[in-house]
């Protein structure tokens, strides 16, 4: 039995997932579908936090989001920034406003990968008194 199914059948209302997962292009919309299939599956609202940031190799894009328990989006934060996003939800409906998500652009996307983890990995790296 997966985590949240689990979760749900002893009493769940709410799915709060944290999360470290690494960027790559378009993930957004691979993220998207899980979280609204888990959604709907469990009839539960998911609230998807993930890291930003840059580590070693690997860039994490942030971009957490939130779905209510009809997979609709009702939360997204920003892409390479972190961010703090509020929602509201009627936690006994398992429902919230839903919102459109932000339009997508594969080279904006690519770029601000490649900006953070360069950005990050000499802030982390590199001494300033050697610059």
């Amino acid at each position: 039995m997966k985590v949240t199914d689990l979760l749900v059948t002893r009493g769940a209302h709410l799915i709060i997932n944290t999360s470290a997962s690494p960027f790559y292009a378009g993930k957004r919309f691979e993220r998207l579908k899980l979280l609204r299939q888990k959604s709907r599956k469990n009839r539960v609202p998911i609230f998807y936090v993930n890291l930003v940031g840059g580590q070693d190799e690997l860039v994490f894009d942030g971009q957490s989001m939130a779905v209510d328990k009809y997979g609709s989006l009702i939360a997204i934060g920003k892409q390479f920034e972190e961010d703090l996003v509020i929602t509201e939800i009627d936690i006994k409906r398992g429902v919230g406003r839903r919102i459109k998500p932000p339009p997508y652009y594969r080279e904006q996307e690519m770029f601000n990968a490649i900006v953070l983890g360069i950005r990050d990995y000499f802030r982390k790296h590199v001494s300033k008194r050697r610059l």
